[in-house]
Protein backbone atom coordinates (compact mmCIF):
# COMPACT_ATOMS: atom_id res chain seq x y z
CA UNK A 1 0.00 0.00 0.00
CA UNK A 2 1.52 3.21 -1.04
CA UNK A 3 1.50 6.07 1.65
CA UNK A 4 0.47 9.50 0.94
CA UNK A 5 1.81 12.62 2.67
CA UNK A 6 -1.35 14.98 2.83
CA UNK A 7 0.72 17.45 4.73
CA UNK A 8 1.22 20.69 3.38
CA UNK A 9 2.91 23.05 5.88
CA UNK A 10 2.53 26.36 3.10
CA UNK A 11 -1.20 26.12 3.35
CA UNK A 12 -1.29 26.65 7.38
CA UNK A 13 -1.29 30.38 6.83
CA UNK A 14 -0.32 32.53 9.84
CA UNK A 15 -2.70 30.08 12.44
CA UNK A 16 -5.31 32.59 12.87
CA UNK A 17 -8.98 33.42 11.85
CA UNK A 18 -10.34 36.21 10.87
CA UNK A 19 -12.32 38.69 13.56
CA UNK A 20 -14.62 39.77 9.45
CA UNK A 21 -17.52 38.82 8.93
CA UNK A 22 -21.02 40.47 7.44
CA UNK A 23 -24.58 39.31 8.67
CA UNK A 24 -27.89 39.48 6.45
CA UNK A 25 -31.43 38.61 7.85
CA UNK A 26 -33.15 35.81 6.10
CA UNK A 27 -36.64 37.84 5.93
CA UNK A 28 -38.57 34.84 4.37
CA UNK A 29 -37.93 31.28 4.61
CA UNK A 30 -40.90 29.93 3.17
CA UNK A 31 -40.65 26.48 0.90
CA UNK A 32 -37.15 26.88 1.15
CA UNK A 33 -37.26 29.93 -0.71
CA UNK A 34 -35.33 32.73 1.43
CA UNK A 35 -35.18 36.87 0.79
CA UNK A 36 -31.49 38.21 2.53
CA UNK A 37 -33.05 41.69 3.82
CA UNK A 38 -30.38 44.33 5.57
CA UNK A 39 -26.51 43.27 5.42
CA UNK A 40 -24.26 44.84 7.91
CA UNK A 41 -21.08 44.10 9.76
CA UNK A 42 -21.16 41.55 12.52
CA UNK A 43 -19.62 42.80 16.18
CA UNK A 44 -15.85 42.24 16.78
CA UNK A 45 -15.11 38.67 16.59
CA UNK A 46 -12.47 37.01 18.99
CA UNK A 47 -12.94 33.81 18.41
CA UNK A 48 -15.38 31.25 16.41
CA UNK A 49 -15.18 27.73 16.38
CA UNK A 50 -17.25 25.05 13.98
CA UNK A 51 -18.14 21.82 15.48
CA UNK A 52 -20.48 18.57 13.82
CA UNK A 53 -21.95 16.54 16.27
CA UNK A 54 -23.13 13.24 14.48
CA UNK A 55 -25.33 10.18 15.77
CA UNK A 56 -25.58 6.57 14.37
CA UNK A 57 -28.30 4.26 14.51
CA UNK A 58 -27.17 0.48 14.70
CA UNK A 59 -29.60 -2.44 13.04
CA UNK A 60 -28.83 -5.98 14.38
CA UNK A 61 -29.23 -8.33 11.27
CA UNK A 62 -30.72 -12.12 12.11
CA UNK A 63 -27.34 -13.45 12.05
CA UNK A 64 -24.07 -11.36 12.99
CA UNK A 65 -24.22 -8.54 10.51
CA UNK A 66 -24.56 -5.63 12.11
CA UNK A 67 -25.50 -1.95 9.85
CA UNK A 68 -24.81 1.31 11.06
CA UNK A 69 -26.82 3.98 9.52
CA UNK A 70 -26.85 7.70 9.74
CA UNK A 71 -28.65 9.58 12.54
CA UNK A 72 -29.28 13.11 13.26
CA UNK A 73 -26.50 15.67 12.13
CA UNK A 74 -25.91 18.79 13.68
CA UNK A 75 -23.56 21.97 12.85
CA UNK A 76 -22.76 24.51 15.43
CA UNK A 77 -20.88 27.42 15.04
CA UNK A 78 -19.77 29.31 18.50
CA UNK A 79 -18.15 32.74 18.11
CA UNK A 80 -16.91 34.90 21.30
CA UNK A 81 -17.65 38.51 20.12
CA UNK A 82 -15.28 41.57 21.93
CA UNK A 83 -17.39 44.52 21.44
CA UNK A 84 -18.39 46.40 24.63
CA UNK A 85 -21.13 48.70 24.17
CA UNK A 86 -24.45 48.65 24.81
CA UNK A 87 -26.09 48.45 21.25
CA UNK A 88 -24.07 45.85 20.54
CA UNK A 89 -24.41 43.69 23.92
CA UNK A 90 -28.24 44.34 23.02
CA UNK A 91 -28.08 43.11 19.84
CA UNK A 92 -26.31 40.16 20.79
CA UNK A 93 -27.97 39.45 23.63
CA UNK A 94 -32.07 39.90 22.58
CA UNK A 95 -31.60 41.27 18.74
CA UNK A 96 -31.44 37.89 17.02
CA UNK A 97 -34.14 36.40 19.17
CA UNK A 98 -36.42 33.93 16.68
CA UNK A 99 -34.45 35.11 13.54
CA UNK A 100 -32.31 33.51 10.74
CA UNK A 101 -29.30 34.87 9.64
CA UNK A 102 -27.26 34.08 6.52
CA UNK A 103 -23.36 34.56 7.86
CA UNK A 104 -20.45 35.00 5.59
CA UNK A 105 -17.33 35.14 7.42
CA UNK A 106 -13.65 35.65 6.22
CA UNK A 107 -11.83 32.43 7.01
CA UNK A 108 -8.51 33.92 7.86
CA UNK A 109 -6.93 37.22 7.60
CA UNK A 110 -3.56 35.79 5.84
CA UNK A 111 -3.82 34.52 2.47
CA UNK A 112 -3.51 30.84 1.40
CA UNK A 113 -2.55 28.92 -1.33
CA UNK A 114 -2.43 32.19 -3.17
CA UNK A 115 -6.18 32.89 -2.02
CA UNK A 116 -8.66 34.62 0.29
CA UNK A 117 -10.95 32.37 1.84
CA UNK A 118 -14.65 33.11 3.30
CA UNK A 119 -17.35 30.52 4.87
CA UNK A 120 -20.50 31.24 3.66
CA UNK A 121 -23.04 30.05 6.18
CA UNK A 122 -26.41 29.76 4.33
CA UNK A 123 -28.87 29.90 7.36
CA UNK A 124 -27.79 29.68 10.70
CA UNK A 125 -30.71 30.72 14.03
CA UNK A 126 -29.04 31.26 17.45
CA UNK A 127 -29.06 29.25 20.40
CA UNK A 128 -31.24 31.77 22.75
CA UNK A 129 -28.49 30.69 25.53
CA UNK A 130 -25.09 33.33 25.85
CA UNK A 131 -22.41 34.04 28.14
CA UNK A 132 -20.99 37.13 29.08
CA UNK A 133 -17.09 37.31 30.81
CA UNK A 134 -17.18 39.58 33.13
CA UNK A 135 -13.61 40.07 33.03
CA UNK A 136 -13.45 41.31 29.32
CA UNK A 137 -16.91 41.63 28.94
CA UNK A 138 -17.02 39.08 25.54
CA UNK A 139 -20.03 37.58 24.79
CA UNK A 140 -20.61 34.05 23.16
CA UNK A 141 -23.15 32.67 21.23
CA UNK A 142 -23.84 29.87 19.83
CA UNK A 143 -25.38 29.50 16.36
CA UNK A 144 -27.23 26.13 15.11
CA UNK A 145 -26.32 26.42 11.34
CA UNK A 146 -29.82 24.84 9.34
CA UNK A 147 -29.79 22.18 6.68
CA UNK A 148 -30.69 23.80 3.31
CA UNK A 149 -33.27 21.42 1.56
CA UNK A 150 -32.24 23.06 -1.51
CA UNK A 151 -29.29 24.80 -3.41
CA UNK A 152 -29.23 28.09 -1.96
CA UNK A 153 -27.74 30.64 -4.54
CA UNK A 154 -25.79 34.24 -3.23
CA UNK A 155 -24.33 37.21 -4.72
CA UNK A 156 -21.24 37.65 -2.82
CA UNK A 157 -20.69 41.10 -3.98
CA UNK A 158 -24.03 42.37 -1.85
CA UNK A 159 -21.35 41.65 0.91
CA UNK A 160 -18.50 44.07 0.24
CA UNK A 161 -19.58 46.80 2.14
CA UNK A 162 -20.68 45.62 5.48
CA UNK A 163 -17.63 42.73 5.68
CA UNK A 164 -14.83 45.15 6.60
CA UNK A 165 -12.59 43.02 4.38
CA UNK A 166 -9.82 44.79 1.78
CA UNK A 167 -10.93 42.23 -0.32
CA UNK A 168 -13.94 42.72 -2.91
CA UNK A 169 -15.60 39.57 -3.61
CA UNK A 170 -16.50 38.78 -6.78
CA UNK A 171 -18.63 36.24 -7.28
CA UNK A 172 -22.19 36.53 -8.24
CA UNK A 173 -23.65 33.80 -8.33
CA UNK A 174 -22.46 31.20 -4.69
CA UNK A 175 -24.23 28.37 -4.97
CA UNK A 176 -24.34 26.75 -1.00
CA UNK A 177 -25.41 23.13 -2.15
CA UNK A 178 -28.71 21.34 -0.90
CA UNK A 179 -27.81 19.93 2.61
CA UNK A 180 -24.21 21.02 2.78
CA UNK A 181 -25.32 24.07 5.17
CA UNK A 182 -22.23 25.88 4.58
CA UNK A 183 -19.11 26.19 2.02
CA UNK A 184 -16.45 27.78 1.22
CA UNK A 185 -15.62 30.34 -1.14
CA UNK A 186 -12.03 30.87 -2.19
CA UNK A 187 -11.13 34.13 -4.29
CA UNK A 188 -7.91 34.06 -5.70
CA UNK A 189 -5.31 36.58 -5.17
CA UNK A 190 -4.96 39.68 -7.45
Amino acid sequence: MAFTDLRNFSTGGNGRGSELMAIAEVTNTDNDNFTLGSIFSAPWIMDSNLARTATTETLQGEGTYVKKLPGTIEDTLTITFGQRDAATKDFLMYGMQNKTFCFVKKETGAEISGAHHWRVYAMVEEDPSFTVNAIGNEIEKAFFVVENAKDLTFDLTTFNSAGGWAESLTCTTFVVPAKQRHALYSQAVS
